[in-house]
C-alpha cells in the first residue's frame, strides 16, 4: 500500500539514512495484531522514493519508503527476499520540460516513475 509515511527516521541505526514522514501512520499499521510488515530479517530498508541522481524525477528530496507491504496470517519471518523493480535509469527518455531545479540526467533517460516498487518473495505457511 502507498502510505506516504515511513517510520525510519533520518540517521537512526539501521534505517539506511531514510527520512521520517508521518511515522504515526506507519506505526499504526506496523503495530497491528492482524498485519505483519513484510521485511527481510536483518535487511536495511531501501528507499523507494529516492532523490536525484538515483531517480531523476525526485530532485533533491530526502529518501523515503512510502510503499509498504503487509501480510495477514503469515509469520514475521515469512519474507525471504526483497528487490526494487524499475530502478534502471535507462528505462525511458525523460521529458525535456522538467523544472530548472530538477533537470534530467545527462543521459536523458530515467526511471519509469517516481517510485520503485518492491518485489517480495514470501514463504507461504
Amino acid at each position: 500500500m502507498d502510505l506516504h509515511a515511513d517510520d525510519y527516521g533520518a540517521g537512526a541505526v539501521g534505517d539506511g539514512g531514510l527520512s521520517s514522514v508521518s511515522p504515526e501512520v506507519a506505526d499504526t499499521f506496523s503495530g497491528s495484531s492482524v498485519l505483519t510488515p513484510v521485511a527481510v530479517a536483518g535487511a536495511t530498508p531501501a528507499c523507494d522514493y529516492c532523490p536525484s541522481p538515483q531517480n531523476a524525477y525526485n530532485g533533491a528530496t530526502p529518501s523515503y519508503v512510502f510503499l509498504h507491504t503487509y501480510l495477514a496470517g503469515f509469520p514475521q519471518n515469512a519474507t525471504l527476499s526483497e528487490t526494487l523493480w524499475g530502478n534502471d535509469n535507462s528505462e525511458m527518455t525523460m521529458p525535456t520540460d522538467l523544472p530548472s531545479y530538477d533537470p534530467p540526467p545527462p543521459s536523458g533517460t530515467g526511471p519509469l516513475l517516481e517510485y520503485y516498487a518492491h518485489n517480495y518473495t514470501v514463504l507461504r505457511p
